[in-house]
Parts: structure tokens; sequence; C-alpha cells
């Protein structure tokens, strides 16, 4: 199903989009500036150039995946709505950074961290639901694992939302510094289960899937997962984020445009027979 690029929604979505995009990268900036980066550490820096680059690079693949006249539906919509979620978590990042050791700016630490954490588990929740919309699964065979992760993803961010009276995720102390809490860990729980229940999906129906698609999927699912345990044991470099806007670039690349060149192919192909065919019947 092409997309009309003159129709109505086509203008919404592209605009919307856009301008999530524009206002996130002059808020990015803007935040820089106003915040003092050139008080920052080195690795502080690196972990801002690193978030500020992986935003850029989520605003081109918005822009190609909504020009994509071959790639439309659901399908589309949850990609997107990853890609969008992944640069709110890149924003967050860079404020988190920009504002930890600053105790004026204790209160936006706290904002921002709380909204990095609650990316994770979404952007998780909407692969699961990209896959199953790639593989086109019937409702009442995923009904059940769906809504228990819809549910999981509720208390993922209620708990997350509660660690700002609490603290057992994180703390940001008087001086503005942030600190994990000896439970942090609990964040990933979710994370890491729907992750493995969408591999095994990916396993069972491995049969829809070309070996490169099969590979593509994987890629996205542990490279993320390595990153994610590797920031358990190691603090002071921001990877996460980066790698999860780096990752669906490699799922449309081998996914959707290589899936796209086989479809014209294919067309071609039946275009080019059914002139064959025409040219054999007797002209009247």
């Amino acid at each position: 199903m092409s997309v009309d690029l003159n129709s109505r929604s086509f203008k919404i979505r592209a605009w919307a989009g856009s301008s999530i995009f524009l206002i996130g990268f002059a808020l990015a900036i803007g935040g820089a500036l106003f915040l003092h980066t050139e008080q920052l550490t080195p690795i502080f820096i690196l972990n801002v150039a690193m978030d500020l680059c992986a935003m850029i690079l989520g605003y081109i693949l918005y822009i190609c995946a909504v020009l994509d006249k071959q790639w439309n539906g659901a399908n589309l919509d949850y990609f997107l709505m990853m890609i969008v979620s992944v640069f709110i978590g890149l924003y967050a990042d860079e404020i988190c950074w920009l504002t930890d050791g600053k105790p004026e700016f204790r209160i936006l630490c706290i904002a921002a961290n709380t909204v990095f954490y609650c990316v994770t588990p979404l952007v998780v929740y909407l692969f699961w639901r990209y896959v199953l919309t790639f593989l086109n699964i019937e409702k009442e065979k995923s009904y059940k694992f769906d809504v228990a992760f819809r549910i999981g993803l509720c208390i993922s961010i209620l708990s997350r939302l509660l660690n700002i009276f609490f603290g057992f995720l994180f703390t940001v102390d008087e001086s503005g510094t942030y600190h994990r809490s000896p439970t942090f860990t609990v964040a990933y729980i979710y994370s890491f289960a729907v992750t493995v229940v969408t591999l095994i999906l990916v396993i069972v129906a491995r049969k829809r899937f070309k070996r490169y698609q099969i590979i593509a999927l994987f890629i996205y699912t542990f490279i993320p997962v390595a990153v994610a345990v590797l920031s358990i044991f190691v603090y002071g470099i921001s990877l996460l984020c980066p790698v999860y806007m780096t990752t669906p670039l490699l799922i449309y690349c081998i996914l959707n445009v290589v899936q796209g060149q086989e479809k014209s192919v294919a067309e071609n192909e039946l275009h080019m027979a059914a002139a064959i065919q025409e040219t054999m019947l007797p002209s009247t």
C-alpha cells in the first residue's frame, strides 16, 4: 500500500514529526549553550555530542521512513513512534549530563532522568508491536502477551514516577549530583522480559523471515541488551539511546529497503510478463 504524498494525513504526519524534531534540536542546542558546556568534563562533553549526533540521525531516518512510498500502515507507525521515543530519550539524556552536579538545576535533573528511565520500556514495547505488525500475526495468538506487556509498561512507567518520591531507582542529592540506588537494576526487568519474548517470537516465526531479516532483528535486540548490561556495571558514558537510534537505521535498511526493492523487482517482472503475453495475443 503506497502513501499519497499529497494527502492530508501524510502532510499532518510529516509536519508533526518535523516539528517535534526541530523543536528538540532547538532545545538541545539552547540547553547546551545555556547550561555552559565549557564547564563539563571531557566524558560529559562526549556524551552530549553523541546524543546530538544521534538526534540528527533520528531526524534523517524519520524523513526517509515517511517518504518511503512502499511502506505504510501500522508497521510504519510503530517504527516512527520508536524513533520519536528514542529522540525524546536522547534529549533527556543530554539534559541529564548538562545538569548533573548543578544544584540550581536539581529539579530539572530529576525530571530529565525520569523521562530517560521511561524511554527504555516504551521503546522495547514499541519494538514488540513493530515485530507483530511486520509478521502480520493474528491478534488472537499474541493477545495475552500484548495485554501483559501493556500492563507491565504501565507499571514500569508508574514505578519511575514514584521513584521521584521514594528514590528506589535513582536519587539526585542537594548538590544536584545523580546517584544510582542499590535496586536500580529493577528498572531493566520489564525490558529484558519483553526482549526475550520478542526473540522467541522471531525464532518461532523464522520461516516467515529471510536470513538477513532474522540477523537484523537479532542485532537490534542483542546490541541494546549488551549495552544495557554494560551500563549496569559502568557509569560515566551513555551509549544506550545512541545505540537505540543507530539500530533502527539497520532495521530500515535491511528489512524495509531491501523488502521494497524485492517488491519492485517482482512488480517489474509481473509487468514484463503481462507485456510479453499481450504481444503474443493476436491483434484485431
